[in-house]
């Protein structure tokens, strides 16, 4: 898919204006090589604004067919082709509604990430929102060069409290090296694998205690986003209860240091079926960490294995 020429415009018009407006927050550690030259994770930012106002100026409908990749996946709750899924849409007068409040961005800068709250309004005039929620937007750099939405995944929750928080931005560092990218896929996949056998062994809060950033999201249907240990202990309980994951993709970034993982699976019970996406980190020192990790309820009769 080519980039869209109206967004390649509305992104150097809004980048000039805003870009100074942005503090990066950057990894302690300095990285071996320098970091490649362009915007940081404000540049991320800049495609979410975009994508946003496309949406309200054209429809869900239009704006997600101009920001998403072919190969995109949005979760219906299950992961569907975003072309295809929205092609079969009818044009409709809601107002969706997103803003950022993090974004993080790989060291390459290739790859990256933001998430933040969403409202969705029956019509443009429509003063109170009808839902509210959370959604997280992964984007990657194509081969053509401009940047493309490759998954879009989101919970909904009870109206948001207070208005949207000012924008975090992360900007990772990492040794510059060239990555077998194949090989780090694997890798990825086999963090997937022991985190379902740890959570076999000693149950899934400690199989997640032991992977999860300190500041990493947790997001769950329903419930406000929490991060870290403390919201693990909220939203999964300290109990010995056992899920299995079954991944069916998985990618990084081009140096090897950010990727994420989607699929579908189940807890203890038998009856109950989820799709997931999670957002991996590989620390300076190799050390895999979860950053973000969503789950959405299937409908019985959805899953695969």
């Amino acid at each position: 898919m080519t980039t869209n020429p109206r967004w390649k415009m509305r992104s150097d018009q809004i980048y000039c204006a805003v870009a100074a407006c942005f503090l990066m927050s950057a990894c302690a550690s300095a990285p071996v090589d320098p970091v490649p030259p362009g915007p940081g994770p404000e540049q991320l930012v800049l495609n979410e604004r975009a994508f946003a106002a496309a949406v309200a100026e054209d429809g869900v409908r239009d704006g997600f067919l101009d920001f998403l990749s072919e190969e995109a996946r949005v979760f219906v709750p299950q992961a569907v082709n975003a072309h295809e899924h929205y092609l079969a849409q009818p044009p409709s007068p809601v107002l969706l509604a997103w803003q950022p409040v993090y974004a993080e961005l790989a060291a390459s800068r290739d790859f990256g990430y933001t998430t933040g709250p969403w409202e969705l309004r029956a019509t443009k005039e429509t003063v109170d929102p009808a839902v509210s929620g959370h959604y997280v937007s992964i984007w990657k750099v194509m081969e053509e060069g401009g940047w493309e939405c490759v998954l879009d995944i989101g919970i909904a929750h009870d109206p948001h409290p207070a208005p949207a928080s000012d924008t975090e931005l992360r900007a990772n560092v990492a040794e510059r090296s060239t990555e077998d990218l194949e090989a780090t896929r694997a890798e990825l996949l086999e963090q997937e694998d022991a985190l379902t056998a740890d959570a076999a062994e000693r149950g899934v809060f400690a199989a997640y205690r032991d992977r999860i950033d300190p500041a990493a999201r947790i997001y769950r249907m329903g419930e406000f986003p929490g991060q870290g240990e403390t919201a693990l202990a909220e939203l999964l309980g300290q109990g010995d209860a056992s899920w299995t994951w079954f991944p069916t993709f998985a990618e990084t970034s081009a140096d090897g240091h950010l990727g994420y993982v989607y699929g579908e699976g189940t807890p203890d019970d038998p009856e109950v079926r989820f799709s997931y996406a999670r957002i991996w980190r590989r620390e300076l020192d190799g050390t895999w960490r979860i950053v973000l990790d969503v789950h959405l309820p299937l409908p019985p009769g959805t899953f695969e294995e």
